[in-house]
Parts: C-alpha cells; structure tokens; sequence
C-alpha cells in the first residue's frame, strides 16, 4: 500500500508545473458595479462579487473581576468601508 501512495503522490508530483507567472488585470463588467473580473494569465479568470464578510451584528464580551460587560455592535459602517 505504501509502495502505491508513493507511487501516485510521484505521478501527480511529475505532472505539476514548475513555474506558473500571473499578471493579474482587472476587467470591467458592464451589468453590474458589484461584481469584477480578474484574470490571472491566458487559462484562470476569477469572477468576484462582493459578500459579507461580517455577521449583522457582533457580540462583545469583556470580563474583569468576574463582571462581564456585553456589548452588541452594528457592523454595517464597518462593511461599507472593509472593500469598495
């Protein structure tokens, strides 16, 4: 078994490039400003879109001295901000 494993772990070594350059650009899309096309090279184009990378509202907890103090904040300046 460990014979086959090093076999395959050898063919899938041998079949990867050495050296692969990117110069990424990015792309306009014309329907719609959320979204935005990036290509790396000639075969990857990475299509991106905007997501939440916060939940709605974060819950802070800070303890001192066995007194825990909670603190709900909106997160919604903040993800207005984080990528635009």
């Amino acid at each position: 078994m460990r014979i086959f494993i090093i076999i395959l772990q050898f063919a899938l070594y041998s079949d990867a490039e050495k050296d692969v350059f990117v110069y990424p650009t990015i792309l306009q899309e014309r329907s719609t400003e959320t979204k935005l096309v990036l290509r790396l090279n000639d075969k990857f184009t990475l299509n991106l879109e905007r997501s939440s990378v916060l939940a709605d509202k974060l819950l802070f907890v800070t303890t001192s001295d066995e007194v825990s103090h909670l603190e709900e904040v909106d997160t919604s300046a903040i993800q207005k901000n984080f990528v635009s």
